[in-house]
């Protein structure tokens, strides 16, 4: 559609200057001619003026996309950074958590249920479920029955 009419507006032009060049004398248009000629050559000037419109707009979309990429590409890293620090955290967490098995494990179990019963329970239950059923059951006996059967439940359902 715009091509035609360019192509159509840049023949028409070109049939101008041919005239022109021809005649010795100026070339004399109708009004509505001229009218023409003029809505024609704004048409193409306002063609002109969209397609670099058009052009300035793919160039500032391109970079949009670039930057899109590169923060993409941040964020994916800063997400591999994090996933990499929690599987550190969660490394260092058990390693902590059997050293606190093995500290209790070698406690009195009297001793040992009245520290677990200050922790809270999902501290308390994952420290017990590392223990050694042996072990575990004599601590629970030295708690009070409300805690110890507390503790169970959350074991059980735990598991």
């Amino acid at each position: 559609g715009n091509y035609v009419q360019i192509s159509g507006l840049n023949s028409v032009r070109m049939s101008l200057r041919k005239m022109r060049r021809m005649q010795k004398k100026p070339l004399r248009l109708t009004a509505t001619e001229r009218q023409v000629l003029t809505r024609l050559v704004e048409q193409q000037e306002n063609l002109e003026r969209r397609g670099r419109d058009l052009d300035r707009r793919e160039t500032q979309l391109q970079a949009l996309q670039e930057d899109v990429q590169r923060q993409i590409v941040q964020l994916e890293r800063i997400q591999q950074d994090i996933e990499q620090s929690i599987e550190t955290k969660k490394a260092q967490d058990i390693e902590q958590l059997e050293k606190a098995v093995s500290f209790y494990t070698r406690m009195d179990p009297a001793a040992a249920a009245l520290s677990i019963v200050n922790l809270d329970q999902k501290t308390a239950v994952n420290i017990l479920v590392r223990m050694k059923d042996k072990q575990a059951s004599a601590v629970l006996e030295s708690m009070t029955a409300e805690r110890s059967s507390e503790l169970i439940d959350a074991i059980a359902r735990k598991r």
